[in-house]
């Protein structure tokens, strides 16, 4: 009796100490947010990105290569989970275990990769992707 109440006590504890915050990501609102990176305006959902910390602060990106960058060169910031829209439907995709295509247009700052949620012929995966973006990524 006393480990049921001790474990209910417990789970109330770490619940609260969450204050209601997530490791899930948040809508981004189109033509309003702006990427905390380049600070232009998001406005194709597409190819939207969030980085989310470990004190649940919610980042947002016009380009998932915008994320990169900023995780780069933000080493301070333990990021827990990161983000990125499908590009065929507006759902949120893990960053981590999506699989990435070279997109036929171009991204919003040129960094040249989409998310789909699986595997296709032309596909990569996020590490693959990584080391892409350590050689190709554009010239800011």
């Amino acid at each position: 009796m006393t480990f049921k109440i001790s474990s209910c006590l417990m789970m109330l504890f770490l619940l609260s100490c969450t204050n209601g915050k997530s490791l899930r990501p948040v809508e981004i609102t189109l033509d309003r947010d702006t990427c905390v990176h380049c600070h232009m305006i998001i406005s194709d959902e597409r190819f939207a990105a969030e980085l989310i910390d470990d004190h649940f602060n919610v980042y947002k990106f016009d380009d998932f290569g915008c994320a990169l960058d900023w995780a780069e060169t933000n080493p301070n910031i333990k990021i827990e989970k990161y983000y990125i829209k499908n590009f065929e439907r507006p759902e949120w995709l893990d960053a981590k275990t999506s699989f990435w295509i070279k997109a036929q247009a171009s991204t919003p700052m040129n960094y040249g990769y989409i998310a789909i949620p699986t595997r296709t012929k032309e596909s990569i995966t996020f590490e693959t992707l990584l080391k892409v973006y350590k050689v190709n990524r554009p010239l800011r």
